[in-house]
């Protein structure tokens, strides 16, 4: 397979070369095999055209531990010239690649003024060679930390290792400098929701940034309280609008309408099935009562990693779990030192930053969900799941050189991210992130969603107020009308459309109407 991959007289797509490259990476890591041969040929593929190519490649160079090739992915990880994308392949390289080298090398792009999604990148992949150096830099950055922004991948790797809550703490009590408040409630949310919530690591983070010990505590006479609060004044518009908050982070670990995260149940009829005080407990008391099939499993293996989710399955010698980011990671069985039960993935204190009102709020929209009414899931068929092009100066610069066309293709410069439609079955523009490439332009927002067609035929949807929007289906223009009929083959198609902000604040709906000849449906989940 390598041989296919080097021999430049192929064709081979770069994507195809890539994917083999990536496949051939993940057999060592799952079998400790590498491939036969002179594995330094791949370093012709670090100067490939392609980014994919060169990013694994340089993932390839350290898995299989060239040592001729790490001077080049160490290059590689700085290069100006190099994508963002392909940068952080060549940290994730210069780690598998293990020594004081590499922990030379990650620290000098942790510490430079490189963008601080790559210096968070390179304290990740520190975090699995050395994990005290990459706890005082993760402190460090703790500081910088944008405005708002979750501290959880900073801390991702590091919390993820037996050791890598007592190098926070230790870090922590070595620093003088103080976190802003607001960071502090923050990094407490993260350690809490982290695979091992250290009660040691929340104190010292408290102390860093100078709470008070705070958070809700369920008693029965709060239980009961809140009950007739929610009866009484509870507001199920504001609770969905709590629910739906970024901050809260819902949707990243439960579904509605079978459009969210798969790590918890599905929400769409819990009102209908569950008490008041049932989901009162539930919020703040997660680890209380866990529904069937959705205990988790905590896995320690044999280099001091700990993984922590929802089993999903067991088969050739390798253990498939869900982790509480929705990501199925596989684990050799061979490789495994401890298993054992875990907690509820929902963490403890996800709910002590909302304030009372902010409770029994969202707590009304949940007793309301799936019982006649406004919240109450449609038959009818509508997108549930979006996805909205996020701000970054690379999409930035990509859209200022190019056109808005660009945003109706697979561009790897530009990052998607999950946003997902209210029950009622539309979507919201606020918050939204916006696009001004050039003055003249309009602040634009972009989202897409597919639509799964299994048979081909003519598709009818309906789009309601056109006002403000541009379309392009799998990549073309398309002229947009209210109600939009075409003819699709069977596949997944992308539909991707531009939003004037300037002409047009009212939400979006798209409904897929009766009688198609086709048969399509909306694709859901995360």
């Amino acid at each position: 397979v390598l041989n296919m991959v080097v021999d430049t007289g192929n064709q081979l797509s770069p994507e195809v070369k890539a994917s083999l490259l990536d496949a051939l990476v993940e057999t060592t890591r799952l079998r400790q095999v590498t491939p036969p041969g002179d594995l330094a040929r791949i370093g012709q593929l670090l100067k490939h055209d392609d980014e994919r190519v060169q990013a694994a490649a340089a993932r390839a160079a350290g898995a299989w531990k060239v040592e001729s090739l790490r001077a080049a992915g160490s290059d590689l990880a700085q290069a100006s010239d190099a994508t963002a994308n392909v940068r952080r392949a060549a940290l994730d390289g210069i780690a598998s690649f293990g020594g004081p080298e590499s922990v030379k090398s990650l620290l000098a792009v942790a510490n430079s003024q490189a963008d601080f999604s790559e210096r968070q990148h390179a304290v990740n992949n520190l975090a699995n060679i050395a994990p005290q150096a990459a706890a005082k830099r993760a402190v460090a950055m703790l500081r910088e930390l944008p405005e708002g922004a979750d501290p959880s991948p900073l801390l991702a790797n590091l919390m993820a290792r037996k050791d890598g809550p007592a190098a926070l703490v230790k870090a922590f009590g070595e620093s003088q400098d103080k976190l802003p408040a607001d960071v502090a409630k923050l990094t407490v949310r993260a350690v809490q929701g982290s695979l091992r919530p250290s009660p040691e690591l929340v104190e010292a983070v408290r102390a860093a940034g100078g709470l008070a010990d705070a958070g809700w505590k369920l008693t029965p006479e709060l239980s009961a309280q809140l009950v007739a609060e929610v009866a009484e004044r509870g507001d199920a518009a504001r609770g969905e609008a709590v629910f739906r908050s970024k901050s809260q982070q819902c949707l990243k670990c439960h579904a509605i309408g079978g459009a969210g995260g798969r790590v918890g149940p599905d929400l769409t009829s819990i009102g209908g099935s569950a008490q008041v005080d049932y989901l009162i407990e539930s919020l703040i008391a997660p680890a209380a009562k866990v529904k069937e099939n959705f205990h988790s499993k905590m896995v320690l293996d044999d280099n001091g990693r700990i993984f922590n989710g929802i089993p999903v399955r067991q088969a050739g010698g390798v253990l498939v779990l869900r982790d509480a980011e929705d990501r199925e990671v596989s684990i050799p069985e061979n490789q495994i030192d401890e298993i054992r039960d875990g907690r509820s993935l929902m963490p403890d204190g996800l709910v002590d930053p909302l304030t009372r009102d902010e409770l029994v709020d969202l707590t009304r929209f949940l007793s309301e969900l799936g019982k006649v009414g406004a919240y109450s899931i449609s038959n009818t068929p509508v997108v549930r799941r979006w996805q909205v092009l996020t701000w970054t100066e690379e999409a930035h610069r990509r859209l200022n050189r190019t056109s808005f066309d660009t945003a109706a293709t697979n561009d790897p410069a530009l990052v998607w991210e999950p946003v997902y439609s209210r029950v009622f079955g539309d979507l919201p523009l606020d918050n939204l992130p916006t696009f001004q490439p050039h003055r003249q332009l309009p602040p634009t927002t972009f989202v897409r969603f597919e639509l799964d067609v299994t048979t081909a035929g003519e598709v009818a949807l309906q789009l309601g107020d056109v006002s403000g929007l541009s379309l392009w289906v799998d990549g073309k223009p398309q002229p947009i009308t209210s109600e939009l009929r075409l003819t699709l083959d069977q596949a997944v198609h992308s539909f991707t459309l531009a939003v004037d902000q300037n002409e047009r604040r009212q939400p979006l709906r798209a409904e897929l109407l009766p009688g198609n000849a086709a048969s399509a449906q909306f694709v859901t989940g995360k």
